[in-house]
């Protein structure tokens, strides 16, 4: 006797959907992986750029500043001090220079146009280098803040050019000028 089945089973075996979950599982893995690999990525690279952009700012205002500077050999309010700092044989240099900002008004008081800025470099509990700037009224003393510009960084080293030679080390009051120069690594 023979027997026909006129409708052809629709479903699939346990083994076929054994094989079918272990693919797909393998799949997703796959793209779990590739999933937070370019999360890290990305966020590598973001942490690269907002590096780039403090650097970028720092620069910038730094460039402002030691364009503006100011120094008079008979003003002992102005000054021009490059220093050469080491912190764990790294790079750390320290600069304290007068320079010519717009002046705020306060009620009653008089301003200047003058700024004593020193930017320093220290080292944190976590043994990473963090730049640093402070500013002040040259004359009143008034105003101090220090703020940290950047952490992280691998040193901060300066070198002042006298218009023959580059030099690790500038004092304005001693060489009776500001440098041709400044040149920042």
């Amino acid at each position: 006797m023979n027997y026909y089945i006129k409708y052809p089973s629709k479903g699939f075996t346990l083994l076929e959907i054994l094989i079918g979950l272990a693919l797909l599982s393998v799949l997703l893995l796959t793209l779990y992986g590739s999933f937070f690999t370019v999360l890290r990525g990305q966020s590598a690279i973001d942490d690269e750029l907002e590096m780039t952009r403090a650097v970028t700012r720092f620069m910038d205002t730094f460039s402002r500043e030691i364009h503006e500077a100011f120094f008079k050999t008979n003003n002992p309010k102005t000054s021009f001090i490059g220093e050469r700092v080491e912190i764990t044989g790294k790079a750390a240099d320290r600069l304290t220079l007068t320079t010519i900002i717009y002046p705020t008004f306060r009620e009653g008081r008089p301003s200047s146009d003058l700024l004593s800025i020193r930017y320093s470099v220290e080292e944190g509990p976590d043994k990473r280098l963090a730049l640093y700037k402070e500013a002040w009224n040259p004359y009143t003393g008034e105003g101090g803040i220090k703020a940290e510009v950047m952490e992280g960084i691998e040193g901060f080293e300066i070198s002042y050019f006298n218009g023959k030679d580059w030099a690790k080390v500038w004092d304005a009051s001693l060489e009776k000028s500001l440098p041709k120069a400044v040149r920042v690594r």
